[in-house]
């Protein structure tokens, strides 16, 4: 697994809007060949996709290119990881920053919830139990109403140990 955000002031000019969600989608389909899931909003956009090769660059280059953005300007401004452990662990440690601004993180929460349910794939069972997991944990608030979240340490490291349990049962299978 590999992930691609942006997140923050830079993320809604790279919003995908209208039918720019469905020309994401197809590229989508023809870079990866595998699984894949957008969960697209204002201020935080994210692409996670199965693929053994890192294409995090190929994405924002193409992305950047569908906004009519200057791809070395915006490279710096994406995140990216590669691999499932690393995807994963940022995936869920840049959410638990974004639910500090509830503006930001409702709608945001609202696509995930609406991504996953719709999506059945080997992908959306481990986002959908690693969410599980953080709810569970108190680290996450399942009803998005969670004011002021204040992140500590020892949140980082439960961030990791959750991510690495759910991969656990996935690699086992």
């Amino acid at each position: 697994m590999n992930f691609v955000s942006i997140q923050g002031r830079h993320a809604p000019g790279m919003q995908f809007k209208g039918d720019e969600l469905h020309v994401c989608h197809q590229l989508m389909r023809g870079l990866s060949n595998s699984e894949y899931l957008v969960i697209n909003s204002p201020y935080r956009t994210d692409i996670l996709y199965n693929s053994p090769r890192d294409k995090n660059q190929s994405i924002i280059r193409l992305w950047c290119l569908h906004k009519g953005k200057n791809f070395e300007d915006m490279l710096q401004k994406f995140f990216r990881a590669a691999g499932s452990l690393e995807s994963l662990q940022h995936y869920f440690s840049r959410l638990l920053l974004l639910q500090r601004i509830p503006t930001w993180y409702n709608p945001y929460r609202g696509e995930l919830d609406s991504t996953l349910s719709t999506n059945t794939g080997e992908l959306s069972a481990m986002i959908s139990e690693c969410l599980k997991a953080f709810v569970e944990q108190g680290l996450f608030d399942q009803t998005r109403e969670k004011p002021d979240v204040e992140l500590k340490k020892s949140e980082y490291v439960d961030t990791l140990s959750i991510v690495s349990e759910v991969l656990a049962k996935y690699n086992s299978n």
